[in-house]
């Protein structure tokens, strides 16, 4: 469906290239869409783009789910759905599509399997469901983001093509908008002597037993609470945002507070005031009496002499 014109560029990430699209082709009318592809990438990016703490975020976050489950269905359907009708696509069909993840998360929390320490969440995913291992990472975001965590280590099976044997695992996962350093860096010490395929922020470590992988998860997770703590003075800039912001209301509600008492305290003497006018006009009014009787007394005596 593209011109033949069009040429293939590289673009830093999934947010820049759904702003070149949007200026380049004057589409603006979809741009939601492009934020929902931005989304469905698990790309930070969208911090600049969208308010990840507002409603429309969490719509649009919805529709990227419902998008993921579509295109593994049939990509060509989907394609075409999103060609011809845009985001009322995803929006018509949100309601009747299940999110396989949202399940699988339940299910871990309902038989245990989930444990958090700080900012870290411990997973066991070794029986996890054949049918289920393709939305394995998509379950560790949805953990990530339940919990409020930042990391999540979690030992597994998977299936080692090169031999044919499921193997054990160790997966290392950041959650995609947490804003502190990517895991790799953190425990660069841990796995260095051992076969890490990923990249920085989401990779998994081989293991030799189920024991080894416990073993190796619990390292992971010391090495991670250990620089944790180190910068534990770093504060994201989201956490800042919304510390700033109830600030802001503490103090405008203060303020509020204020200019309400500063009003009562206007209204009562505002009321004196005028009380106090009131009993300077009755004593203008009694001296005006006094002085009006003291000159007829006086006219009365002079009448008489």
């Amino acid at each position: 469906m593209l011109p033949r014109n069009v040429r293939f560029l590289q673009f830093n990430n999934s947010g820049v290239m759904a702003k070149a699209i949007a200026e380049t082709f004057n589409i603006k009318s979809d741009w939601e869409l492009m934020l929902v592809g931005v989304i469905g990438d698990r790309d930070e990016s969208i911090k600049q783009l969208v308010d990840i703490e507002s409603m429309e975020f969490n719509r649009l976050y919805n529709l990227a789910n419902t998008m993921d489950v579509l295109v593994r269905q049939s990509l060509s359907d989907t394609i075409r759905g999103l060609y011809t009708e845009g985001l009322q696509y995803l929006e018509g069909l949100a309601g009747s599509i299940k999110y396989p993840p949202y399940d699988i998360t339940d299910q871990l929390i309902k038989d245990n399997k989930i444990t958090k320490r700080d900012n870290i969440l411990f997973a066991d995913v070794t029986n996890l469901q054949p049918s289920m291992t393709q939305w394995l990472w998509k379950t560790f975001d949805e953990l990530l983001r339940r919990f409020n965590a930042d990391y999540l280590v979690a030992v597994s099976k998977v299936l080692d093509r090169q031999i044919g044997q499921m193997v054990d695992v160790v997966f290392v996962v950041r959650y995609w908008l947490s804003e502190l350093q990517p895991p790799r860096q953190l425990t660069a010490n841990v796995i260095s002597n051992r076969k890490v395929i990923g990249h920085d922020t989401a990779f998994s470590v081989s293991a030799t037993s189920p024991e080894d992988a416990k073993r190796l998860a619990e390292d992971i997770i010391n090495a991670l609470q250990s620089s944790y703590s180190i910068t534990a003075s770093y504060i994201p800039t989201s956490s800042v945002a919304r510390a700033l912001q109830h600030d802001f209301r503490s103090i405008m509600e203060k303020q509020n507070e204020i200019l309400n008492k500063l009003a009562e305290i206007l209204q009562v003497q505002t009321e004196n005031y005028k009380k106090y006018l009131e009993l300077k006009e009755k004593q203008v009014s009694g001296i005006e009496r006094l002085l009006s009787s003291t000159n007829t007394n006086r006219d009365r005596a002079v009448g008489t002499d």
